[in-house]
């Protein structure tokens, strides 16, 4: 079989990609080397924005594009992307001056003027001081209160994009490596893939689309070893500790060269991030003491709260694969993205990159690169249906506050508590009633994993069943998201894994081996560094 498109790499481009390619017929095959959505799209500050700060550059279509796809996606996936309020307090003696600060606000509402989300409001001191008592008072002037959005589970996004492509007709594997591009002289003819399992084959395809993120010059130089570097990885970090933010602060960073966030987040407050260049592997990408006590002293400048290392619950590192652009700040390159067709620039023919981009405007660049690639194959424009057919979660009737109360009467129905169907609403959507039927038909499914948390049996199954799941990690982390709690499953792990065994055929060292499989990939990549002091 050949296929029209070969995707390498399942992050949240790749993912969307694949649903818009699937939707408008296109033969697709999606590979991605660890796990959906486990790069750069599972380490980022988890909102849906239109960039504020990139106002200062002087971008306003980024910024009209990324205020545009907020009120998509908040269309499209309602359980995955809500309103956050965001307060921007001003400090006498630094910072913007307040016309300023006030022109850009006006103007970011002007490029939307969605009338779903609250224009911003110019607040006093005092009345800044009661919306969020931890502010630093004695030096404040007063602030702004305006909107964004919020993706709790940026995973969760990505992983319905791959599951509504594979629902129209895609093929879609994780833990599957590509380790060789397949071809006939200058152009690239395919894919060859290795599974976990040691399984090589080759894929043949009509183009092949690099969208890799941070590993996206190792998959060019398979085909030319002596390519150029098209990619600036930076490192940012964030800090997880219990909640101490009634909404989300954002404020710049002492040198003015970043925006500093500090997110309510779950039950916790997310404090980020760094912009710092990552020269060394993409695997040792990890949160270090500097960047730690970088972000806790500016967090100490502007809200009077001593967070401490002893307070920090775990910690999140990634990497962003921008475009490389050399003798400038990181934070002034450009999150655009670009499309490079190899053909014209290089003669590689059969090759297309995608370099840059954002979460938030996932799905926009999604639509570019199919409508690209149906033009260099030779089709006719089909119509781009990804801004109006929800995801699979957000297929559901009437609106978000009716589902939720159809779904608490069929839970109680099977004995689910509320806090538990209140997580299933917000975790699957509509796909929550599929859960709750499994709970009728097995109760016990309707245990909880651990007391106190809303997370049930039912998840577990669902998560190899339905949702492509293949380890231990694929499971706590990015289907449940039960690994990004406090304690971060680590007490029920051994049991999820022995529950996966029984179902589907793990032996007692294969159980052991995922068990400490998970807790690695939880230090290498969520610890706390060692030796910070206060």
């Amino acid at each position: 079989m050949e296929y029209d498109l070969a995707i390498v790499g399942g992050g949240i481009v790749g993912a969307g990609v694949a649903r818009d390619a699937a939707l408008r017929g296109l033969k697709v095959a999606l590979f991605e080397q660890d796990d959906f959505g486990s790069g750069t799209t599972s380490r980022s500050t988890r909102l849906i924005h239109g960039g504020l700060r990139y106002l200062s550059h002087l971008d306003f279509p980024l910024v009209h594009e990324a205020l545009r796809e907020r009120r998509t996606l908040l269309r499209i996936a309602p359980h995955l992307v809500r309103p956050l309020p965001f307060l921007l307090p001003v400090y006498r003696g630094e910072g913007h001056p307040v016309p300023y600060l006030w022109a850009g606000m006006v103007l970011y509402d002007f490029l939307i003027r969605d009338r779903g989300v609250p224009h911003h409001r110019l607040l006093p001191a005092d009345h800044c001081a009661r919306l969020e008592p931890r502010l630093d008072v004695s030096r404040l002037k007063g602030g702004f209160l305006f909107y964004d959005g919020q993706c709790n589970f940026p995973e969760r996004l990505c992983l319905e994009n791959v599951l509504d492509a594979v629902e129209h007709g895609a093929d879609a594997s994780n833990h599957t490596r590509v380790v060789g591009l397949l071809r006939e002289g200058a152009r690239v003819t395919g894919v060859q893939v290795r599974r976990a399992n040691g399984d090589q084959r080759n894929i043949q395809a009509r183009l092949v689309l690099n969208c890799a993120g941070p590993w996206l010059d190792d998959v060019e130089h398979l085909a030319d070893p002596e390519a150029p570097a098209r990619l600036r990885r930076t490192k940012g970090i964030h800090i997880v500790v219990p909640r101490f933010t009634r909404q989300a602060i954002i404020f710049e960073s002492r040198d003015e060269s970043r925006v500093i966030f500090a997110i309510p987040w779950r039950e916790y407050t997310l404090i980020g991030t760094t912009d710092t260049d990552h020269e060394g592997p993409v695997e040792d990408v990890r949160a270090e003491g500097d960047d730690v006590r970088y972000l806790l002293d500016e967090l100490r400048r502007v809200l009077d709260v001593d967070v401490r290392p002893d307070d920090i619950l775990f910690t999140m590192a990634g990497l962003r694969p921008l475009q490389r652009v050399l003798g400038t700040s990181t934070a002034a390159v450009t999150r655009r993205e670009q499309i490079i067709d190899h053909e014209a620039l290089d003669g590689r023919a059969g090759l297309v990159t995608v370099v840059g981009g954002k979460i938030t405007t996932y799905r926009h660049i999604a639509e570019q690169v199919v409508d690209f690639v149906q033009k260099k194959l030779g089709y006719s424009r089909a119509t781009c249906l990804t801004a109006k057919i929800p995801l699979p979660g957000g297929r559901f009737e009437g609106a978000w506050r009716d589902f939720v109360d159809d779904l608490q009467k069929q839970a109680a129905r099977h004995d689910v508590a509320t806090d538990v169907a209140l997580h299933l609403a917000d975790h699957y959507g509509a796909e929550a009633f599929a859960l709750l039927e499994a709970v009728h038909q097995r109760p016990e499914l309707g245990k909880r994993l651990l007391p106190g948390l809303p997370w049930i049996w039912a998840e577990v199954e669902h998560a190899f069943v339905h949702e492509k799941a293949q380890t231990l990690t694929d499971v706590l982390l990015r289907r449940l998201s039960i690994g990004l709690s406090r304690g971060q499953a680590r007490a029920v792990a051994s049991d999820v894994a022995a529950f996966l065994g029984e179902r589907i055929g793990w032996d007692s060292r294969r159980v052991a081996s995922e068990v400490a499989a998970y807790e690695a990939h939880l230090e290498r990549n969520w610890g706390v560094p060692p030796g910070l002091t206060p």
